[in-house]
C-alpha cells in the first residue's frame, strides 16, 4: 500500500510539472508586443479599487496562443462569473480584446467601462464588451 501511494504521488507531481511547463511554453509563444500590452492591462486591473480577483493568463484557441485578462467588478455584470477579455487578431494587423457577456435586461458595467478607458489611455489597448 505504501509503494502504491508513493507511485500515485510521484505521478501527480509529474503531471503538475508537465502542466506547469506547458503553461510556460504557451506564455513564451505570445508575441512580445501583445504580452507587454496584456501585462500593462493587468497592472491597471490590480490598481482599480472596484476590481477584485484580477488574473492574467495564456490560452490557446483559434490556432494561436494569446493572453486573457479576467476579473470581478463591483457591478452586476460579474456577480456570478468573472469578466474575461480574450485577445483577438485585428483584421488589419495588431490585436484587440473582447469580452462576451449576457446582455439580459439593462446590464450595469460602469466599472468595466472605466477599466476599458484606462486600458486605452495607459496601455494603448483596444477592448470591447459584446452583449449577444
Amino acid at each position: 500500500m505504501q509503494l502504491r501511494t508513493s507511485s500515485l504521488a510521484i505521478a501527480l507531481l509529474a503531471t503538475s510539472f508537465a502542466t506547469l511547463n506547458l503553461a510556460v511554453a504557451q506564455s513564451d509563444d505570445v508575441l512580445p508586443p501583445l504580452k507587454q500590452t496584456a501585462e500593462c492591462m493587468f497592472e491597471v486591473l490590480k490598481a482599480m479599487p472596484e476590481v477584485s480577483e484580477p488574473k492574467l493568463g495564456v490560452t490557446t484557441s483559434e490556432g494561436w496562443a494569446h493572453p486573457f485578462l479576467e476579473y470581478r467588478a463591483a457591478e452586476a455584470l460579474s456577480k456570478f462569473y468573472p469578466i474575461r477579455f480574450n485577445a483577438k487578431k485585428a483584421d488589419r494587423g495588431g490585436f484587440w480584446f473582447l469580452a462576451v457577456k449576457s446582455g439580459l435586461g439593462a446590464p450595469e458595467f460602469h466599472v468595466t467601462e472605466a477599466v476599458i478607458q484606462k486600458w486605452k489611455v495607459q496601455c494603448s489597448a483596444e477592448a470591447n464588451v459584446l452583449f449577444p
